[in-house]
Order: structure tokens, then sequence, then C-alpha cells
């Protein structure tokens, strides 16, 4: 799984204090050369930093008048691949600079990025494509060659090469047994002068399923047909064409969430989620039917006192007494100190409490007493979920009927897992607008598991955007959806890696519907190819 291990009592308390106006400065030293050696491998045999840099040269041509300025060991968890590797990069007195992230274990170039001068020059998509060519020659192993397919014959290994679209971009997919690996492969980014920009790779050397599917391709179709159908969804657009102008901006699509049905397995017929794992319950449910009684986006906390009364009226939902003592504005928004009064309980810590300038809540961290009980194996995650209902419609009584329960990932269940992750349960908290989901919208809750305390309440950033799509009339049904991906994705046998820890690492056999990103418009009925709509936002 990707990314560090944190503690996340760590996080909830830096995250209050950094929103508090406090900073946190993280300095290298000075110099321009930074050579580590970071002792944080899990595996005792790595190849020494001279091997790596000989690896290399060996993979990258490397002038003379380059001089190395970083070399890096990095361990199993780090944030640029899932195994550990060495960091190596050159830059010269022109501004020219690459990095290379070379297999701490084998030598092999996992990817690779460079910058160069500014220049004028064009090259066609023939030529860029020959240099892109003449790079893997040097950088990939023959026999992986050897298993790669034609040039964008399945797109974009890479979400983030959707955004390329004035350099040439290739995607050479891994195909094993005649059968793409959508997932594995390689992609060259080249810029319009012709300079290899970046090089990716990603082959996973774990096992392949034996091609011996349960169902065949004909039969996986029709069951696909019957038990999957794309859902309405409030799009965020400014992800898509990454554009400043369409942030707060959504378009209401049909489309897939992570937890719904997308896929058939072959090897025991079941229809699956990108998760590899059969679909819980649908549970687009809200807490309630309550709606705010005033437009929350207009409304906007002019003075301290009003936010006080607010801040007051909030705490007034809890069971006890409270002090709201106010710690003023900072970064727009209004703090806040709530002592417990209730003399019963030996040592309340304070709650902390802050408030986005139209009221809503952005923050609550409440920790606890000394004297609650703690049990060493842990609480369920069904009751953690039981206490984060609690504390969001004590907190949000008013707006019920927008917020639903998320469903969470296989290990965000696991007691065991998330003990040493940290100690805390995740609880995700979406949004919705008319009963349609709204994407990245969503509120967070950390129940402590040991003690089964609803300890922190997070929505930062991610409350109910100020402007969504209303359904009205003109929504086309699903199967109008469904029929404009059927004309745009083919129905094909894969490989497929699972999207989430655990079965990341566990590849299987799906029959699924592959081509470019997109999805429908919920008021057209016309295809969205991502790559298409970030073209056009793009036009003067």
């Amino acid at each position: 799984m990707k990314g560090k291990q944190k503690c996340q009592k760590k996080f909830i308390r830096l995250s209050f204090a950094v929103l508090l106006g406090s900073t946190l400065v993280l300095q290298s030293g000075g110099g321009e050369s930074f050579l580590t050696y970071a002792a944080e491998l899990k595996k005792t045999e790595s190849i020494t930093q001279d091997e790596a840099i000989r690896a290399a040269k060996k993979w990258v041509e490397i002038s003379d008048d380059h001089k190395l300025v970083r070399a890096q060991l990095l361990g199993e968890y780090n944030d640029y691949h899932d195994q550990p590797l060495w960091k190596l990069a050159w830059s010269n007195k022109k501004g020219s600079s690459f990095i290379a992230y070379i297999d701490a274990s084998t030598g092999i170039l996992l990817s690779y990025g460079s910058t160069s001068g500014v220049t004028n020059a064009q090259v066609s998509e023939e030529v860029a494509l020959e240099k892109a060519k003449q790079f893997m020659q040097r950088a990939i192993d023959g026999k992986e060659l050897e298993k790669l397919s034609e040039p964008n014959e399945f797109k974009h290994l890479l979400s983030s090469s959707l955004y390329q679209s004035s350099k040439h971009v290739f995607t050479f997919t891994r195909i094993e047994n005649g059968i793409p690996f959508i997932e594995n492969g390689f992609e060259l980014i080249v810029t319009p002068s012709g300079e290899i920009e970046k090089f990716y790779r990603d082959w996973d050397e774990g096992e392949l399923p034996a091609v011996k599917p349960v169902i065949s391709e004909k039969e996986a179709e029709a069951l696909f047909l019957e038990r999957v159908t794309p859902a309405l969804i409030n799009m965020e657009l400014s992800p898509i064409t990454r554009l400043d102008t369409d942030k707060g901006q959504y378009r209401l699509v049909y489309g897939y969430r992570d937890t719904d049905p997308q896929f058939v397995d072959a090897l025991s017929g079941a229809v699956i989620n990108e998760t590899g794992k059969p679909p819980a319950e649908k549970r687009l449910q809200t807490l309630g039917k309550t709606f705010p009684t005033e437009d929350v986006a207009k409304t906007r906390l002019g003075t301290q006192q009003e936010a006080q009364i607010l801040a007051e009226k909030y705490m007034s939902h809890f069971p006890g007494v409270y002090r709201v003592e106010s710690n003023g504005m900072s970064l727009d928004n209004w703090s806040f100190t709530v002592i417990s009064l209730d003399k019963s309980v030996k040592k309340k810590n304070p709650i902390k409490l802050l408030l986005k300038a139209n009221g809503e809540i952005m923050e609550y961290l409440a920790e606890g007493s000394d004297d609650v009980p703690v049990k060493a194996e842990g609480i369920p995650y069904a009751l953690a979920e039981v206490r984060a209902i609690k504390l969001v419609k004590t907190l949000y009584g008013n707006r019920l009927g927008e917020i639903y329960v998320m469903e969470p990932l296989t290990y965000q269940k696991d007691t065991k897992h998330m003990i040493e992750m940290g100690g805390y349960y995740k609880v995700k908290f979406g949004w919705m607008n008319d009963g349609v989901p709204i994407e990245n919208a969503y509120m967070e809750v950390f129940v402590n598991i040991m003690t089964g305390e609803a300890e922190y309440l997070s929505s930062y950033g991610n409350s109910k955007p100020l402007h969504v799509n209303q359904l009205g009339a003109g929504i086309v049904a699903p199967e109008v959806a469904r029929k404009a991906e059927l004309e745009n994705k083919r129905w094909m046998l894969t490989y497929y890696r699972p999207k989430y820890f655990p079965e990341y690492y566990r590849i299987m056999l799906v029959y699924r519907l592959v081509g470019e990103s997109g999805v429908v418009d919920a008021h057209t009925g016309k295809w969205l190819s991502f790559l298409e709509l970030q073209k056009e936002q793009e036009k003067p």
C-alpha cells in the first residue's frame, strides 16, 4: 500500500494546529548537493549508491556536464513506488535536470523525469514515437518488450497523462497469454520538441491467475448488463480539466464510484467492484429527512458575537454544561476552545471547535477524558460507525437529508490492521444533492478503536459545495447512458489489479468494459471523454 504509515492522533492534532495558523518548517540544509543514505529499508539486500548510479547510467544517457545533486535511498513506504528505491537526481548550469528512480533490489529503472531548456522546435507524432521507442530499447528488458501492446492500443496507464494534451503520450500495455493487463505496462511522455519528459514502469511480479474462465465472454456480458447500471453522480469538473475556473463547478453525469459493481470475475462468475470484491448492499440512504431552512451558501458570520452564539448552539446539543471560549478568527475561520463544567468527570480534555465563515463546522476535536475505559482488543467497525453517526446527527441535525454513510473499504474495517495504522477507524459521510452523491464532498469521523469514542470530525475543504446541478427535468434514463457507454468501450477479458489494499496485490482475471476514461452527460445522454473534455476547456 502506498504512503507511509502515520500515527493518526498526531495527524489530528497537527491538522488543527496548522489551521490555527501554526507553521511547521522542514529544512533540508544548505548547499546544492543533498547526498544522504536513509536507513528506512525493510529488506536487508539492496544495491549500493555506486551500483544504483551505474544502473541509472545504463538505462539513461547522462552527459558529462550534469552533476549528481541527490542520491537518496527510500524505504518501502515512499511517495513514488511500492518498493525500496534509489532516488537519483542530476542537473547542469543550463537549467537541465532529471530524476531517476531505481529499484533498490534489482537496479531496474522504475521511473524517470526530466526538464530541459525551452525550445521552439516541434516534432511530429511519428518522430516522437520513434524517440520513445529508442528510450525503451535502452531502459526496458528485451523479454518485457516482447510482451507489449501497440502504442496507445489501451490508453493512459496513469491518470495524470490525461492532462498532457499538448504533449505526445504513449502507453504500452502488458500482454500475457494474449490477454491485456490494463494496469501494467509502460508510459512515456514526449515534449513537443522531442525530449523524453517522463517514463513510468508498472509491472507486477506476482503470479498471474490461470486462464480458465468458468464463465464465457457472452455469459459474462449478459450478467453485466443484468446486474450493472451506471449511476447518477454530481461530477466535479476541476480534477478533469485542471482549470481554476472550474473549481466548485459540477456536472450531472452517469458513472461509477469505487464501490459500484463494474466487472465480472472470470474465475468465479461474481460481479465485483474496483476493490476486487462483490459490492455491499446499496447504502445511499440519508441519515434523516431534515434540511436547512436557510441557504447555507449565502450565510456568513459577520461578527465575533454571531460566531460565539452559533458555537454555543452547537455545544447545546451535547449532554452536560460547557463554557465556550473564543480564540478569534484565523484564515477566515472562527476558533473556539470548549471547557466541560461537569465535575463528575475526573479530567475532561478541552474540545476544539473550528467554524467556517458561513458557520459550518470545519473541525471538531474531543479526545475524551482520562477515565474512559479502554478495550485492548478494540471495538468492531460496526460499533464505530454507530458512534460516528451519533456525532454527525448531533452536529448536523438540520441537514440529515443531505448526508449518507459511505461504504468503507475492506481493510478499513479490519480492527487489527487499523490498530497498527494508528488506532482509529475512519468513517466517511458523503453529501448528496436531490438524492444524488456529490463527488469529493464528504466529512470524516475518527473513532478511537480502544475507547470507542468519536474524537474527531473534519469537513475541511470537503463540505457540500455551494452550487451543484438540480435534477429537474430532462434527465435521460440509465438505459440511454448504458447505450452510450457500450458505443465507446469494448467488452473483453483482461487481467486486473484491484485498486485498494489488501486485494491490491492479488492479480485477477475479469471481464470488463475497456476504453478511454469518461462518463455520460445525464442531460444529453452523450459520451463525455475526459481527454476531450479537457481539450474542450483549453480552447480560448
